[in-house]
């Protein structure tokens, strides 16, 4: 079996996993990168990195890139609770929106997270990072002096392995290195399940052309009184956030969009539709000896505060210094000890959080009890 070293490997390229090669490799630390993907995310998913978010990426030079992801001629955001898109609106978050250059030199970014991944994968690759898609982790052993890492290329099914001095479990919501250490978890668990259908429809005379929308919906008329409809980076395609059974018919997909959007005899094009689950999770342990969790594998949310990448990318930022600082010798192990202490607080707070926002927009959960 060949055999490589590393200081790092990194096993997910999500928005934790590129975060932390990119930030590593501003400290000059060489890192693996492994993804069992094609690529990095193509499907419409989370959008916009707040300030502190921001601050972050600065230091890799990339806020630049962030901004300028925001698919050309659409500078507006729109973000609002209503009864449908064309229907009575109950609040409108932007309006609220605090002024942001009171407490940050930031300004929120608005990229979607398949442009934040891009940005910085590239930004990740340019500083050294050895980003390696379709590639599995097989299995994971370590001792006092390092981890070693099996990987399996999906391209020719061949097996090698990485004698590394750390891993960083960026696996995700279903990642197999947290449970391969026994890492159990706490919170509230699952909580729904969603249908994300993705369609095309021209709808620039409700939303306007410059419009990037993010429509929380609240209408008797749909799956659970509640869904999200959002834009995406491309022209004219929407997606459909949907509570209930993700078998339903095409008919009834179609009812609801109509419903969501607010107009009875909308002409849309169906292009796909994915589900997921809502959870509220967080890790008991962010480390497990030489094996660090990061983003969805250390702490699952829903995505209602758009919290999750955020917290993620941050996640990223706060572990690679400290490692770099250890690896380089300017600090002593036990500094490493420190990520958990400070990202477990903070991921309670985010995720319970967005249980609460969840609680109130969906009325799934008591709301009161969710805050404690």
């Amino acid at each position: 079996m060949k055999r490589e070293q590393a200081d790092i490997v990194i096993v997910g390229a999500g928005l934790a996993g590129l975060s932390c090669a990119m930030f590593l490799g501003l400290q000059g630390i060489r890192c693996v990168l492994v993804e069992r993907r094609a690529s990095t995310s193509v499907l419409p998913k989370a959008r916009g990195q707040n300030p502190i978010t921001m601050e972050a990426l600065e230091t890799a030079g990339i806020t630049g890139a962030i901004h300028a992801a925001i698919p050309p001629g659409r500078p507006a955001i729109t973000s609002v609770v209503s009864e449908s898109m064309t229907g009575k609106v109950f609040h409108d978050h932007i309006a609220h929106r605090p002024d942001f250059s009171k407490f940050s030199p930031q300004r929120p970014g608005m990229a979607s997270q398949a442009m934040a991944e891009k940005a910085i994968a590239a930004r990740a690759v340019e500083l050294g990072a050895d980003l390696r898609f379709k590639t599995f982790c097989e299995d994971f052993k370590q001792d006092a002096e390092g981890v070693d890492v099996t990987l399996r290329s999906l391209d020719d099914d061949t097996l090698y392995r990485i004698r590394a001095k750390y891993l960083l479990a960026c696996d995700g919501i279903r990642g197999a290195i947290a449970k391969e250490l026994g890492i159990t978890t706490h919170g509230y668990g699952f909580l729904k399940t969603v249908t994300a259908v993705r369609f095309k429809a021209d709808l620039s005379q409700v939303a306007g052309n410059n419009a990037m929308v993010v429509h929380y919906i609240q209408n008797p008329d749909i799956p659970d009184g509640a869904g999200v409809l959002v834009s995406t980076d491309y022209a004219n395609e929407w997606v459909a956030n949907m509570s209930g059974d993700p078998e339903r018919d095409e008919a009834e997909t179609a009812r609801i969009i109509r419903t969501m959007v607010g107009i009875p005899d909308l002409e849309f094009e169906i292009l796909g539709a994915t589900t997921y689950d809502y959870a509220h999770r967080i890790a008991d342990r962010f480390r497990e000896g030489r094996v660090f969790l990061a983003g969805d594998a250390a702490h699952v949310m829903p995505p209602t505060g758009g919290q999750g990448g955020n917290t993620a990318m941050q996640d990223g930022y706060y572990l690679a210094w400290k490692l770099a600082a250890v690896l380089k010798g300017q600090a002593g192990p036990q500094l490493l000890d420190s990520y958990e202490v400070e990202r477990q607080p903070y991921a309670e707070v985010v995720c319970t959080w967005q249980a609460a926002n969840l609680a109130e927009r969906r009325q799934m959960l008591n709301v009161t009890e969710v805050l404690g």
